[in-house]
């Protein structure tokens, strides 16, 4: 929820901001793309796919920001749809698939927290996209969060509990009742 009571979610496919009237105010779709898919009979067909998104999250500045699993692409979006800051982690035309990224956060500092999901891997990134820390996550990380304290809170779908990270790259496995698949 916003602190102006409205509420920001993904769609799978999408980013949209509803009012308690439930007036959408605000709305963004995945980015379209070209793949290639396998018919029965073993022949390659080209098709056109609108990325999945598991991440967005309100910027100070009003922005949205967005996480694209299948692009790739972190995303600061306008309130009126523009694009005014992109970060490619997959090159243009590539399909990074269903599980390839999970939540991503932009941190305080203008860095980007990404769960890849697929690779079991927590990755920091700076602002042009180049990975500043790695944190392990067996077990598929589909959540991430920076604490106040400056650790790192990592939740697995796939796993008991989930991971505490130092910024240092250590770890502490400890379970955790918020983040516990089981409960």
């Amino acid at each position: 929820m916003l602190p102006n009571g409205n509420l920001l979610f993904v769609t799978g496919r999408g980013v949209r901001e509803v009012t308690r009237e439930k007036k959408v105010v605000f709305e963004y779709t995945g980015s379209k793309m070209p793949v290639e898919r396998k018919n029965q009979d073993g022949t390659v067909r080209k098709a056109e796919i609108t990325s999945e998104i598991f991440a967005c999250q309100r910027l100070p500045n009003g922005n949205t920001f967005v996480g694209e699993c299948n692009s790739g692409k972190l995303l600061e979006v306008a309130p009126d749809g523009k694009i005014v800051k992109e970060v490619k982690l997959l090159p243009d035309g590539k399909d990074g698939g269903h599980a390839f990224i999970r939540n991503a956060r932009r941190l305080e500092n203008g860095n980007f927290l990404v769960a890849y999901y697929r690779d079991s891997v927590v990755k920091e990134h700076d602002p042009d996209g180049k990975v500043v820390k790695e944190f392990p996550a067996p077990g598929g990380p589909h959540s991430c969060i920076r604490l106040p304290n400056g650790n790192t809170l990592i939740a697995c779908g796939d796993m008991k509990g989930g991971r505490k990270a130092r910024q240092s790259g250590r770890s502490k496995t400890r379970n955790c009742p918020a983040f516990n698949s089981s409960s």
